[in-house]
This record gives C-alpha cells, sequence and structure tokens, in this order.
C-alpha cells in the first residue's frame, strides 16, 4: 500500500510519461480517496488537460477528465489500452509502458 505522498509521485511520474510531458509540469490538485486529480498545459492550445489516477498493484490507470466526448472520459484499463506499470525505489520512480502492439517505453523519472 503505497502513502498519499508515494501515490502523488507514481501518478505524477506516469502521466508526465504517458502524455510525453515533464514531471514538473504535471500538477498534482488533490487526492480523493486513492485517486490523484492532475492537470498540465495542454501544448496544442495552451489551456489545461485533466486527468484522475490511480494504482491498481504495480500499474497506473488514468482516465481523462472533461473531454468534450464522454466516452473518452473512461479508465484506462481495458483491452487494448497500453499498460502502465511503475516500480517505486526509494526516491526513484521507474514507469515501463507495453503498448498494444508489443512495443514498450521505459523511463526512469529520478528522486520525484
Amino acid at each position: 500500500m503505497l502513502t498519499d505522498d508515494q501515490l502523488r509521485r507514481v501518478c505524477q511520474a506516469g502521466l508526465a510519461e504517458i502524455h510525453g510531458q515533464s514531471i514538473a509540469d504535471i500538477r498534482i490538485d488533490g487526492l480523493e480517496g486513492g485517486v490523484v486529480n492532475a492537470s498540465w498545459r495542454a501544448p496544442v492550445d495552451g489551456g489545461r488537460r485533466q486527468a484522475q489516477c490511480r494504482v491498481d498493484g504495480d500499474r497506473v490507470v488514468w482516465k481523462q477528465v472533461g473531454a468534450a466526448n464522454p466516452e473518452q472520459n473512461r479508465w484506462m484499463n481495458q483491452p487494448g489500452d497500453p499498460v502502465t506499470r511503475f516500480v517505486l525505489d526509494g526516491e526513484t520512480v521507474t514507469i515501463n509502458q507495453t503498448l498494444p502492439a508489443g512495443g514498450t517505453v521505459a523511463d526512469d523519472q529520478g528522486g520525484i
């Protein structure tokens, strides 16, 4: 079981990796019942993108919040979705993402 601080750090690192952002760009807006609320600057229009994140075992599971199409506001844990896993080792969070086609992306987010 992660502490609230660890959950925030894992979600911040996971969302940064998933969305191609730096750790510093992911702002943690709150934590409610094991779900982290986060946001970051949208690269296209300069607005804010929002997501929720939770941990399920060693998986980082997230969903978009506020999409124009409500069907896009779903937890990304369905067959065919990328699988994002984390390893927490002291201050280092390592994120590994397995893409639906079988490719893997790994990033060591360092101390955050």
